[in-house]
């Protein structure tokens, strides 16, 4: 079972890869002291397993993507996640520590260490995913959000610079915030 479960993960996450491509570059060192930009948020959601394969039955429950990511004024970047999925009644955790994002108008993309989790071959490697905060209000979009693709240190720095949107799904709950403060 945890064979499949890891090829569910993997696969899901070689899905994204595959598709994404460079739009640009990590913003350049800022002056000064304190936060420049940051992307906070904390989403569920719950979408078909066939989305990525069709012949996959089931649902990806996303109970919850919890993070913060900051930039401070010197350049650092830091922050937290926590990541819980349900995939075909396997119930999986992971968490980690951020190690770079791009924020650009609404859109954010992150990248993270994966530190602990309750999928040993995935623990140590590297993890990414792709926030669009569309505001507030009765009027607004729901915001959306990416599942989780794990990869090496390097593929995790290229999506940080900025990949085109794919397999990004609007939140069933939660709040995503794009903010430069700079």
């Amino acid at each position: 079972m945890l064979k499949k479960r890891v090829a569910i993960l993997v696969f899901v996450s070689c899905l994204l890869a595959a598709f994404a491509f460079v739009l640009g570059t990590l913003p350049t060192e800022a002056a000064g002291t304190g936060i420049v930009e940051s992307v906070t948020g904390s989403t569920h959601m719950t979408v078909p397993l066939s989305v990525f394969d069709p012949s996959l039955e089931g649902d990806a429950v996303m109970r919850t993507l919890s993070y913060n990511a900051l930039r401070h004024a010197d350049g650092r970047v830091s922050g937290q996640y926590e990541y819980q999925l349900v995939v075909q009644g396997e119930d999986d955790f992971f968490h980690g520590t951020i190690i770079c994002f791009k924020a650009e108008g609404n859109r954010a993309w992150i990248g993270a260490t994966v530190d602990s989790t309750s999928v040993p071959p995935l623990e140590g490697l590297y993890s990414w995913w792709q926030v669009e905060d569309n505001g507030q209000g009765a009027n607004a979009s729901p915001d959306r959000t990416t599942f989780l693709g794990f990869g090496s240190l390097a593929e995790t720095i290229e999506y940080c610079e900025g990949p085109a949107p794919r397999f990004i799904f609007e939140i069933e709950g939660g709040d995503v915030q794009v903010r430069d403060e700079g």
